[in-house]
């Protein structure tokens, strides 16, 4: 049974060795994402993601799910749809870039401080101008101060979104903690004193 399902396996061993502490596997568990999706972006301000080519796409999407509507559209109105949809990605991007950023600077742990939010922000805003900046030699690209914009609005939705998930979690802590009986409040207290001393 256990042969069937190797992703279940691989799954549970960087479990095990992120539960292990280990620097170096902590560091992968979550700064990796990071990385990766900042070279997801990259990869999205080359000539591939040009307004010529997402624009071909939408046109080709629409002739296959609408055929009726896409013969009615005008090249403006395709333009605007092909406009809201890349200002879309820019929001969503940065909301992800952000809520990674803010993963990896807490670095699994509970404690919250002022820096998880300061320093996803302040990477989102360098990013995404850094990002223009690269557009700048795409020879069918061109920097814009709007898309930091959009992209710095996108990272506030994403650090938002994460600081609803904390409150809405430590919520349901709290409910948790005064349904249980005394002794195992006292137990996972001092649980989690241990977990929070292991460096």
């Amino acid at each position: 049974m256990a042969g069937r399902f190797p992703a279940r396996r691989t799954v549970s061993g960087i479990i095990i060795l992120v539960k292990s502490r280990t620097s170096a596997a902590r560091a992968v568990y979550y700064v990796g994402p990071l990385i990766v999706w900042m070279a997801v972006i990259f990869g999205f301000s080359t000539d591939a993601a040009s307004a010529e080519n997402t624009r071909a796409g939408v046109r080709s999407i629409l002739s296959r799910l609408a055929p009726g509507l896409a013969g009615r559209l005008t090249p403006a109105q395709v333009d605007r749809i092909d406009w809201n949809l890349r200002k879309g990605a820019h929001v969503t991007e940065y909301a992800i870039l952000a809520i990674l950023a803010y993963r990896a600077v807490a670095f699994g742990s509970p404690a919250f401080r002022n820096r998880n939010v300061f320093l996803p922000f302040t990477l989102c805003v360098l990013y995404a101008a850094s990002d223009e900046y690269h557009q700048s030699f795409e020879p069918t690209r061109g920097a814009a101060a709007a898309d930091v914009v959009f992209d710095t609005f996108g990272g506030v939705v994403g650090l938002l979104l994460c600081l609803w998930h904390r409150a809405a979690k430590e919520a349901r802590s709290r409910e948790t903690w005064q349904d249980e009986p005394a002794w195992d409040r006292t137990r996972a207290a001092s649980a989690a004193a241990e977990r929070s001393a292991v460096p």
